[in-house]
């Protein structure tokens, strides 16, 4: 009984400082085709939002600006889009021609 009780708290500890992922809305399709999330980009990058704010237009301008060339990220890596996006470099498609 008391080993249940052991590995119970074990276990409410491990949950509760075990859940620290942050989790971020998925990135949208800028009109340039640019994949971007805001949400990602303000939490990141506390150093523009503190002089931009979180207005998305202003941070995607930053990043096509500045934040590209600086290596900053548009979205969280490791997100499916990003996997998308990698492979879409690997394996470039070629054009398809609809008769």
């Amino acid at each position: 009984m008391k080993m249940k009780k052991i590995f119970a708290a074990i276990l409410a500890m491990a949950i509760t400082t075990g859940s620290s992922l942050t989790v971020f809305a998925a990135p949208e399709t800028m009109p340039d085709g640019t994949m971007f999330d805001m949400e990602y980009y303000a939490q990141t990058y506390p150093d523009v939002t503190a002089v931009l704010g979180t207005d998305r237009d202003e941070l995607y301008n930053h990043y096509v600006t500045y934040g590209k060339a600086e290596g900053r990220n548009a979205y969280a890596p490791g997100t499916q889009q990003a996997a998308v996006n990698d492979m879409r470099l690997l394996f470039p498609m070629p054009p398809v021609r609809l008769p």
